[in-house]
């Protein structure tokens, strides 16, 4: 049986919650504050994205597409924790200890694929 879930727009204490106000252009300021703490090449191999698109994300000239920002989280850590931070899924602060704690099991993961 399956379940189902509807955005109602308020958190469990009924209060409104600041991210269902996201906007596109919201969105824009985000990703592209944040793409310019990365070097055009990063992101280049993280999204698969030419350098002209990562330098017009950067400016704020483009948005980003769902498939690039799926790309960005599972290529990226740290942006991963501050994108969920930004969302709400994450309490502020906790974006650089979810990131660390992700780059520690991966590292486990992969140490006892080697079999090290």
């Amino acid at each position: 049986m399956g379940h189902s879930f509807e955005n109602s727009g308020t958190n469990f204490k009924g209060r409104r919650s600041p991210k269902t106000t996201v906007t596109t252009d919201n969105l824009v300021d985000f990703t592209s504050e944040r793409a310019r703490r990365y070097t055009v090449k990063d992101l280049q191999r993280i999204t698969g994205l030419s350098k002209k698109q990562v330098e017009n994300i950067r400016q704020g000239k483009s948005g980003i597409s769902g498939v690039t920002l799926s790309r960005w989280i599972m290529g990226c850590t740290v942006f991963a924790g501050d994108y969920a931070e930004w969302t709400g899924l994450i309490r502020p602060g906790e974006a650089g200890t979810a990131a660390a704690l992700t780059r520690l099991v991966n590292e486990i993961v992969q140490r006892e694929a080697r079999g090290k």
